[in-house]
């Protein structure tokens, strides 16, 4: 929020008086933005899975940690590896509300109220990682699933790990698998109680 006051000013000896103050609100660039980042370690599994063909995984981020409404335009994601990725090629990317804190089992997914966000590679460097969404997601209010299917038939390793953040829950699931895409209904390899650094 910035509050001004203007006049003219015509020449060294000919200035108006100041107007009254007018306050006004700028907006960022690409809406809203929150980071979601701390300290936990790393993984290769969360966001997208470096150790397997096929993976899906869901993380659930509280209200109260973005703090505000908006429109959503990109997302990042911290990875940690010196060595880039160069096997993600076909993921997509999904958002969605959801009224879950946490997965209580490894069948709890979010099935209903996503939407296709972006459609692309999701490979990564050293670093922060920005994608510009396809479709910008209008953020409202309530806890975001942040939904990643990647479908590449390919990986690069265990060693091409992200950073993640510890958080209070389950609120991280994951399947993986070499030979079968995600379906829809497959049970979750496994829920985690980090989350990756978005």
């Amino acid at each position: 929020n910035y509050t001004v006051r203007v006049k003219a000013v015509c020449g060294t000896e000919d200035e108006s008086e100041y107007t009254d103050e007018a306050t006004f609100t700028t907006v960022c660039e690409h809406g809203l933005v929150a980071t979601i980042a701390g300290t936990g370690g790393t993984t290769y599994y969360l966001p997208i899975d470096n150790f397997y063909h096929y993976s899906y995984t869901q993380q659930i981020i509280d209200a109260e940690e973005i703090g505000g409404t908006g429109t959503i335009s990109t997302i990042a994601f911290e990875y940690n590896y010196s060595s880039p990725m160069t096997k993600k090629t076909n993921a997509k990317i999904y958002m969605g509300i959801t009224d879950k804190t946490e997965f209580t089992s490894t069948s709890d997914w979010v099935t209903s109220g996503l939407q296709e966000v972006y459609s692309g590679a999701l490979n990564c460097s050293q670093g922060w990682n920005e994608f510009a969404l396809t479709i910008p997601f209008a953020y409202t209010g309530g806890n975001v699933v942040v939904v990643i299917e990647d479908m590449s038939d390919g990986y690069d390793g265990s060693a091409y790990i992200f950073k993640q953040t510890s958080t209070s829950g389950y609120k991280g699931m994951y399947y993986h698998s070499d030979s079968n895409p995600f379906t829809g209904s497959n049970t979750a390899s496994g829920r985690t109680t980090y989350r990756s650094n978005i």
